[in-house]
């Protein structure tokens, strides 16, 4: 990629856009869509005063406040305009996920271009929208006159589809979970081939509910996403997406993924840790997404000998409240979630393919205590904005 040249003025460094034809503040973000612009003028033949930056989407609904990054727009011989490709740009270090893909499909509903695609500089992905389908194109970048004359080649993904036990639990698989991380480095040996069977099902195993407090709307599959947490890890690959009902009736979308997180000593941020192995769940809703249950597999389960047997288990432990207010919370809504003054999950087997019969109290009760969770994280949320803004006594 082109290397970008930085001007300065009194107040720091400034970017020259070709496209807009002034100065712009210096960002990681805009410093990637210049590069990108480069490519986009350079070597695909753009024209640049065929090339809008920042977009104001109110230009095509006056309701709307959001803007694209980059449109790129086709002229017919009598001059009118119509968008060709929209682009979401991302700054180098921001993985490019589902969630970028789903805020470029979100505005091209009211840009209608016929390509769409995301960018960090790193990588770029361009897709064709026809008929409501997406389809993946496979390259990068094409000549401004292939994408107006859809000279295009595309690829197919295939389905993500389950392993047989015999390969989630072999040596080279569970050596490829680490390096993706997806095992954490301090877990224990034992645990991996566990670990992988079990991640292998929640992404692409037959997922029920048994408590019918709680339902499934839609399976989304799985995709690629990133959620970071208060300690400020980033976790970002695959997870299991699913369109629920929950405690309160309430749709909400809610994200299965086990990730692993590194060894580190004395980092500034993440401080001494092994590395170890969590279930995470994290919640989205209307555009806001977060954990609310990170399970350390490392710490929670229990081997059973006789029966070859995982029992997973949580303390109730949850930032801003005691073990026994969580546990208390959670017998409102699930007493038969408690046993020995802990919130049982469920058990699972360890050394034989995981089932639908043997993961689906599992997965309920997994789903009930993140619900649970959230309810306490909305609660506590609202005490804490109660003590900063106090309703004003009467005079």
């Amino acid at each position: 990629m082109k290397k970008i040249i930085k001007y300065r003025n009194k107040r720091g460094k400034l970017l020259y856009c070709p496209c807009r034809k002034v100065f712009l503040h210096h960002t990681p973000e805009e410093e990637i869509r210049q590069k990108v612009l480069a490519i986009l003028i350079e070597e695909m033949g753009i024209p640049a005063d065929s090339i809008d930056t920042e977009y104001p989407l109110s230009q095509f609904n006056p309701q709307l406040k959001t803007r694209a990054d980059i449109i790129v727009w086709q002229r017919d011989r009598m001059g009118n305009e119509k968008p060709l490709l929209v682009l979401e740009v991302k700054a180098a270090h921001i993985p490019l996920t589902d969630h970028a893909l789903e805020q470029v499909r979100d505005y091209n509903q009211t840009i209608q271009a016929k390509y769409i695609g995301t960018t960090n500089g790193n990588e770029t992905y361009l897709f064709e929208e026809k008929e409501g389908e997406l389809l993946p194109l496979a390259d990068e970048f094409y000549s401004y006159k292939r994408l107006i004359e859809g000279q295009v080649t595309y690829i197919s993904y295939q389905k993500m589809k389950r392993i047989p036990y015999n390969l989630t639990t072999y040596d080279r698989y569970v050596n490829f979970l680490r390096n993706e991380g997806y095992i954490g480095e301090g877990t224990p040996e034992k645990l991996h081939p566990f670990i992988a069977e079990l991640q292998n099902y929640l992404l692409t195993g037959q997922i029920t509910i048994q408590d019918q407090q709680i339902s499934i709307v839609e399976d989304l599959g799985c995709g690629i996403f990133s959620f970071g947490n208060a300690a400020g890890g980033a976790f970002t690959g695959y997870y299991r997406s699913l369109i629920l009902k929950d405690l309160d009736r309430h749709h909400k979308i809610y994200r299965i993924g086990i990730f692993g997180t590194a060894a580190t000593q004395n980092d500034p941020v993440l401080g001494n840790r092994s590395g170890n192995t969590t279930l995470n769940v994290a919640i989205e809703d209307m555009g806001t997404g977060s954990f609310v249950l990170q399970l350390n597999i490392d710490q929670f389960i229990v081997h059973q000998l006789e029966d070859q047997t995982y029992h997973i288990y949580h303390n109730g432990r949850r930032n801003g409240y005691k073990n026994s207010e969580v546990i208390a919370k959670v017998e409102k809504h699930g007493p038969y979630l408690i046993k020995q003054d802990k919130i049982y999950l469920g058990s699972l087997p360890a050394n034989r393919t995981i089932t639908e019969k043997d993961a689906s109290l599992f997965i309920s009760n997994l789903i009930l205590y993140a619900n649970v969770h959230e309810k306490l994280r909305k609660k506590r949320k609202k005490k804490k904005q109660k003590r900063i803004c106090p309703n004003k006594s009467k005079v």
